[in-house]
Parts: structure tokens; C-alpha cells; sequence
């Protein structure tokens, strides 16, 4: 049916517009059903993912990961605006709207959008900072300067889009209630609009959409300008400097890129479908894409998924609540290092002044136990420790034959260089945690030794309750065994 045509219904009531949309073929409908519905389940099971995995796992803890929880909040939210609508429509014989549904679409399209824009701003200020002033980063970027580029974000898009929203209600049409597109966009309503003032309204609402997207664009191509003088400036470490940056930048130039060429380009310039896919992609498909790059770009992130594929059930022991993960017992056999130790017990302070790293061999057995060979150094040489360590009702839990050990577990490890290890068990009447970070080599990469704070914290536990091994000596064993040094 023709747009002529269309104007000429006679809608029930002056307050409601009649959408275009796509194609009314059957077969074409059924395929954007099925396609839109695709999109919008995998955005928002991505997104959750994202912002699930910052709020669990501690190694996300930091202002990046923050930002990156709220924009994937940002995403579902401006995803949810525009996709149960066309999902709903892709059936309907007319294609309708309120009045006030769609300047409410208008509104949190606007909202959200400008919100995202300003918020890819706030992310692109995080990695200067972190790029150009390292030293200064924790105090320049604290939990109280995330909050604030948080808020003003959000306070950014919503006044932007009260005000043109505002002046978007207040037009009039004149009997013309056909909006050439799938959803309300204020210069569709500009176009179809009759009103007197319609210049100064088009004079304010591009002002305001070009300050949020051209002022957020601006502060993002100045950090990255002087993210690059740092970086170029170094001697080493560039590559992973960048590699920080890459999925930011990948995800602003899809953003800001299809609104750019749909509101810069003149319409005259590329036909109607063209529009449409450019529409789709800043509106629907940015938004579903931006957990992906996240995830496939930063080793964080699929670390955070990874741990949480492998993780077990919850385990309740004597008031805490900690998850283990499943163990590859066979990728975990070999030698460990003790690098170091954090207890709740007294215990902590001896082994603060008089313990050494001690050597393991982890030796899995076809019946799932576990045998594990210590080898701690002492004055007369070299003291062997073995314990059997057997299978639990909980996933990735292990106990042992002597009660000494009540539990303990796979807290998070990469098989190949490090593992966290925690256990509960009695000493002298009194139940104690500890917690154990192994490595393959006597030391371990910084990262590791965050990943292990990070655990510390979470079990409740403090860095004073912490204790770092310095290297056995090389020692004369005892007669008993055949090992020469720990």
C-alpha cells in the first residue's frame, strides 16, 4: 500500500500514528521476526553476562569494567526501546503507535543514546589515564570520579532528551500521521510535521543531539591522540597498550560511525533501505555486538567467562559461602611452588619468620583422588608431607581421611603457571582458612598476585593476614629421601 494511500485511513483516533515499517510479504516478515528476535535474546543474554561477571568476579573490580557494566545496561535498555515494539509489529496488518507511545519511544531512544554517547566518552578518559598517568591512575580515577562521569552521563542524556522531546510533543500534523519508519525518530516527526515553528524546533533538536554526539566524539579523539604520544613514546609494552584500547575504539566507530552517515549524509544521497539498515545497525545491532567485542578483545573478560563455565556449586562451610571450580586433575598434576599463604589464624605469624617455599607434586589417581607429596624445608634438610586427598558430595570439593582438612578447593588457576587454593580445616581445636597461591616457578606474574589479593578480600580476609615465601635454600636432605633441595 502506498504512502498516499495509507494517510487516506481513518484512524479512530487523532493520536496515533500509522508506521511503514518493512515489507508486508509474508515470508519477509517471518524471517525479520525470527531475526529481530535472534538479536534481541542475544543482546540481552550478552549484556547480563557482562554485567553478571562484573559483579561477581573480584578480578573486574576496577573502573573499566565498571563503565563497561553500565554500558551494557545502557544497551539493553536502548535495544528494549525500539526491538519488543517491531518484534510485535511484524505481524500486525497496521503498524500502529500511540501519540504518547511514541514520544516516550522518543524519549528513552534519546535518553539511552545520549547517555551511551557520553558514557564512551567517560571510558575513552578511563584509558588516557590509564595509559598517560599509570602512577596517578588510582587516585585520579577513584570509585567517586567513576560514579560522577556516571552520573553526568546519564544526567547529560536525559536533559538533552527532555528538551527535544518537549518540543517533539508540542508539534502538530496537520491529518498526516504516516511515519515513513519502523520506530518514532524525531526527524521523521520534523518531516511529517506542519507546525509554524518547525525551524526553530529542527535548530534546537540538532544542536542538542550534535553537542551530546559531536562533544562526546571530540573528548574521545583527544584522549586517543594523546594515548598514542604516550604509547609511541615508549620503549616496550606498546602492543598491549593498544590492545586495551582496541575494543572501545571498535565499538565507538560502530556507534558513532552509522550515526554519523544516517544524520550527516543528506537523504537525498542513499535511498530508504539503505537508511533503514543504517537505523538498525546504531539502534539494534551496536547494542548486541558490543558484549562480543568485549568479550573476544579482552583476556579478562573470557578469564571471567571461562571461571564461571568451570565453576562448581556454592559450598556453606562454618558461615562462608565459596564457590570451587571443577578440577582437570590430569592439567594440574605436576610440581607447585607455595608462593604464598593467607590464613585467619595465629599460625600466619610463625610462618611469617620462619617459613620457606615449599615444593608439591600433584599426583591424580584413576579412582578421582588426589595424592599430594610436600617437601618443606628445615634446618636437618628436607620434610616430606603426603595427603590423599578424596571427593566430596560438592562439585570440585575434596576432603581427606584424617579430618585434619574439612575442605578445600579450586578457587582459580590457568594450569600452566598458577593456582589459588583454599582450604578449611581444624588446627589446635579451632577451625581456620586458609588460602594457598602455587605457582609452576618459584615467582609469579604481578596480574597473579592481584588475582590473589582480589580472593584474599573476597574470603574475608587482609593483606595482613597474608604471607609472601621468600626461596628455600639450598639444603642437605635428610637420610630418609632422595630429594637433593625444596
Amino acid at each position: 500500500m502506498s504512502p498516499e494511500a495509507l494517510q487516506s485511513v481513518n484512524f479512530s483516533s487523532p493520536t496515533t500514528f500509522l508506521l511503514l515499517g518493512f515489507s508486508n510479504a509474508y515470508k519477509a516478515q517471518v524471517t525479520l521476526c525470527l531475526g529481530f528476535l535472534l538479536i534481541y535474546l542475544v543482546t540481552l543474554l550478552g549484556n547480563l553476562l557482562i554485567m553478571t561477571l562484573g559483579w561477581l568476579d573480584g578480578h573486574l573490580h576496577s573502573p573499566m569494567y565498571y563503565f563497561l557494566g553500565h554500558l551494557s545496561f545502557l544497551d539493553i535498555c536502548y535495544s528494549s526501546v525500539t526491538l519488543p515494539k517491531i518484534l510485535k509489529d511484524s505481524f500486525s496488518p497496521q503498524k500502529t503507535i500511540s501519540f504518547v507511545g511514541c514520544v516516550a519511544q522518543i524519549y528513552f531512544f534519546l535518553c539511552f543514546g545520549g547517555s551511551e554517547c557520553m558514557l564512551l566518552a567517560a571510558m575513552a578518559y578511563d584509558l588516557y589515564l590509564a595509559n598517560c598517568h599509570p602512577i596517578h591512575y588510582t587516585t585520579l580515577m577513584n570509585k567517586k570520579i567513576c560514579r560522577c562521569l556516571v552520573a553526568v552521563s546519564w544526567l547529560s542524556g536525559s536533559l538533552s532528551s527532555l528538551i527535544q522531546t518537549f518540543l517533539t510533543a508540542h508539534l502538530s500534523f496537520c491529518g498526516s500521521n504516516v511515519i515513513d519508519h519502523f520506530f518514532c525518530e524525531v526527524p521523521f516527526l520534523l518531516k511529517a510535521s506542519c507546525s509554524p515553528n518547525i525551524q526553530l524546533n529542527k535548530a534546537v533538536s540538532y544542536t542538542l543531539a550534535g553537542t551530546i554526539a559531536m562533544g562526546s566524539f571530540i573528548l574521545i579523539l583527544m584522549s586517543y591522540v594523546r594515548i598514542i604520544q604516550a604509547v609511541l613514546q615508549r620503549r616496550a609494552g606498546r602492543q598491549k597498550a593498544f590492545a586495551t584500547c582496541t575494543s572501545h575504539l571498535t565499538v565507538v566507530s560502530l556507534f558513532f560511525g552509522a550515526g554519523a552517515i544516517t544524520y550527516l549524509v543528506p537523504h537525498s544521497n542513499h535511498s530508504k533501505e539503505m537508511h533503514e539498515v543504517l537505523a538498525l545497525l546504531y539502534a539494534v545491532v551496536t547494542p548486541m555486538l558490543n558484549p562480543v567485542i568485549y568479550s573476544l578483545r579482552n583476556s579478562k573478560v573470557k578469564g571471567a567467562i571461562r571461571k564461571a563455565l568451570h565453576r562448581g556449586l556454592t559450598v556453606l562451610d562454618r558461615g562462608h559461602s565459596q564457590q570451587f571450580l571443577i578440577l582437570s586433575n590430569q592439567w594440574l598434576a605436576g610440581k607447585w611452588r607455595t608462593i604464598a599463604i593467607a590464613s585467619d589464624s595465629d599460625w600466619i605469624e610463625d610462618l611469617r619468620k620462619n617459613g620457606r617455599m615449599s615444593m608439591s607434586t600433584v599426583e591424580p589417581q584413576s579412582t578421582g583422588e588426589i595424592i599430594i607429596k610436600t617437601f618443606i624445608p628445615s634446618p636437618a634438610g628436607c620434610r616430606q608431607r603426603m595427603m590423599v586427598l578424596k571427593k566430596t558430595t560438592y562439585p570440585g570439593q575434596y576432603t581427606n581421611s584424617h579430618g585434619i582438612l574439612n575442605d578445600c578447593g579450586l578457587v582459580d588457576t590457568d594450569y600452566t603457571s598458577y593456582a589459588i587454593v583454599l582450604s578449611h580445616r581444624d588446627y589446635n581445636g579451632q577451625k581456620i582458612l586458609v588460602l594457598f597461591l602455587y605457582g609452576r616457578n618459584t615467582e609469579v606474574k604481578p596480574i597473579v598476585l592481584e588475582k590473589f589479593n582480589d580472593t584474599i578480600k573476597e574470603v574475608g580476609l587482609s593483606k595482613n593476614q597474608m604471607v609472601m615465601l621468600p626461596k628455600a635454600k639450598r639444603l642437605v636432605p635428610v637420610a630418609l629421601f632422595t630429594i637433593r633441595n625444596c
